[in-house]
């Protein structure tokens, strides 16, 4: 009722039917687009929210994807706390890309990678491993891509 939901499936607005404006997703029984809200440190570090990533595996050409482009694609980093610095790392431990987080809008806890290096390079199939830094802890989390 409030719209304030945690795990839930972010890519509802991807799919081509879903409506564009407010007033659409009114008539559809849809006022707003499904994030996860920010999190408490606090539930992060006692465990009782964790930090995740959505789709894992991230598998190429699936619904979510745009299919007008090419490059158009995504994961979402879900349950962040308010502030945090997201690394994401390949297995031989180099740095892909790195993100500073910073939330102002308690209803968005959510982050969207593109699936580019810090270089502009596409990443290939593979493990990665993302490390979430936060006020009060870490969380580290595995992702894999399959192109």
């Amino acid at each position: 009722a409030t719209g304030l939901w945690q795990d839930t499936y972010p890519f509802a607005e991807l799919n081509s039917y879903f409506p564009a404006t407010p007033e659409g997703r009114k008539s559809l029984g849809t006022g707003f687009i499904v994030r996860s809200v920010v999190t408490d440190p606090k539930l992060l570090s006692g465990g009782v929210a964790r930090i995740g990533v959505k789709p894992n595996p991230y598998k190429k050409l699936a619904f979510w994807d745009s299919r007008t482009s090419s490059v158009d694609h995504k994961v979402t980093f879900f349950n962040l706390p308010p502030r945090a610095t997201i690394t994401i790392l390949d297995v031989s431990g180099q740095i892909i890309h790195q993100f500073h987080f910073e939330s102002n809008d308690p209803q968005n806890g959510t982050l969207d990678w593109n699936l580019f290096s810090k270089n502009g390079i596409e990443v290939a199939s593979g493990l990665y491993i993302y490390v979430v830094d936060y006020e009060g802890g870490q969380h580290v989390g595995y992702l894999s891509i399959l192109r």
